[in-house]
């Protein structure tokens, strides 16, 4: 196109919030039919790849992200660790709200009413930045931490777990100690200027919020993230799947009612993140756990809505990855009998069910995922990934028989570093698992051995703790 033409078009651009194909043409070629016809289609190709846009199917229209995000308000939640530190790690936090060319340390952050809040540089173990950016994508958080501290490259041989990176943090010490903020408070962000990347924020205390909401939003956000999926399958880096989710929601999921994404990301349950040829993608869990109950069970006092919640309230800390994983690792061996896979579950550990109820709906959850897994498993596509889900599970027994043996313990009154650690690396090994256990995801071998190694380094680290809290109760 023409400079004159660029001019009138970026015009147009600024100028509307919604606009179509047609109506920039209207503007462009008003009267020449064999022009329009001419740009239509270059004018739609590169209007679907510009960043600045979302596209409506039903209305046929495109909208303009800036003015859709402006005064867009959304929760933010600080970790009882940055909380102590005086810090906010920008992360994926921000990103779904910004346009795509700004990073997650260019973002300019602002008390409301007040100056831009200054950065400063810390120093953090991989493994513990890694939750603060796990919704950029696999392959983003490497680029993203590597070009914020280019001595460290997390793609080199010998990075591990402990390598330290440096990252920019912002700094709230002043906000936290005028607020009096706890963990459990939020800010409330709104955005200011999409393109740029500026916000603001206001104190929430943790008493203005409503659980029920926050369940409610998560599944509504949910609901709209499945449309995008629908609509666009693996097309997005995830940032892009969060950004058009809001879009599609609308801004019915704007305001302080909300969750934060990194309550998002710990609650959801009708979408997940999976990783097909080395990328991160937001896919529908095709999983379905609801049953119908049998006629002659009664309403249990216990929570039945899952198989996982039950599990809480019971008192088992195990993950859905993980009951998948024991599961599969069953058929893997051929223990095809659903009674051996109990056994080896669950058989040493009393789990404390509300009722009679609550342990028959667990069990018509259990069998029936144990009948789905079992029956669709292919040991052959299998036959890499089974010793790394192997090995996990190892681990995996090894922190339920702790925990088992620390019932008369509190660990609360444990060092909360060593307890954080141990999460931690819970959720890194629980990560893997569900990796290894979605048919869709398939590792080389080299793959497979640099994993590993990772877990042999996890391994090392879990009984370096386990050996920790032990003295720390003998001497308690």
């Amino acid at each position: 196109m023409h400079e004159h033409t660029d001019r009138i078009i970026e015009q147009f651009l600024r100028e509307r919030t919604e606009f179509t194909v047609q109506d920039m043409l209207d503007v462009l070629l008003p009267a020449d039919d064999a022009e329009r016809k001419r740009f239509t289609e270059k004018l739609e190709r590169e209007l679907n790849v510009d960043d600045r846009f979302f596209f409506d199917h039903e209305r046929r229209n495109f909208y303009s992200r800036q003015k859709f995000f402006h005064h867009a308000e959304f929760m933010v939640t600080p970790t009882e660790f940055e909380i102590n530190e005086g810090i906010l790690i920008p992360g994926h936090r921000f990103l779904p709200f910004v346009f795509s060319d700004v990073f997650p340390s260019e973002i300019t952050l602002r008390e409301c009413g007040g100056k831009n809040l200054k950065t400063k540089r810390i120093s953090l173990k991989l493994s513990e930045l890694i939750p603060y950016h796990l919704l950029l994508g696999l392959e983003q958080i490497g680029d993203f931490l590597t070009a914020e501290d280019p001595e460290h490259d997390i793609y080199a041989d010998n990075s591990s777990p402990d390598t330290p990176i440096t990252v920019s943090a912002f700094d709230l010490s002043t906000f936290y100690k005028e607020t009096g903020f706890r963990q459990g408070d939020t800010l409330l962000a709104r955005v200011l200027d999409w393109e740029k990347g500026v916000v603001d924020f206001t104190y929430t205390s943790a008493n203005a919020r409503d659980h029920a909401r926050i369940r409610n939003w998560v599944n509504e956000y949910s609901l709209a993230l499945e449309k995008v999926i629908a609509d666009y399958e693996n097309y997005f880096d995830l940032p892009e799947f969060l950004a058009w989710g809001f879009f599609y929601g609308g801004k019915m999921l704007f305001g302080p009612n909300g969750a934060s994404l990194d309550e998002f990301y710990r609650m959801m349950e009708r979408v997940e993140i999976r990783i097909e040829d080395g990328q991160s993608i937001l896919a529908i869990v095709e999983e379905d756990n609801s049953r119908d109950l049998p006629e002659d069970v009664m309403i249990s006092t216990g929570n039945t809505t899952s198989l996982e919640t039950i599990m809480a309230e019971a008192g088992y800390p195990l993950s859905m990855n993980e009951l998948d994983s024991y599961m599969l690792d069953n058929c893997y061996n051929r223990e095809l009998e659903f009674q051996d896979f109990y056994a080896r579950c669950f058989g040493e550990h009393r789990l404390g069910f509300a009722d009679e109820a609550q342990e028959v709906i667990f069990l018509n959850y259990l069998e029936d995922r144990w009948e789905d897994l079992s029956s669709n498993y292919n040991r052959e596509r299998d036959e890499i990934k089974a010793p790394i889900r192997e090995r996990i599970l190892e681990l995996t027994t090894e922190r339920l028989d702790w925990l088992h043996s620390t019932t008369d313990f509190d660990i609360s009154t444990m060092p909360k570093e060593d307890v954080k650690k141990l999460a931690e690396l819970t959720a890194r090994l629980d990560g893997i698992l569900g990796m290894l256990n979605s048919e869709k995801t398939e590792i080389s071998e080299e793959e497979a051995e640099s994993m590993l190694d990772l877990i042999d380094r996890s391994a090392e680290l879990q009984s370096e703790l386990f050996e920790k809290m032990n003295r720390y109760m003998n001497g308690a």
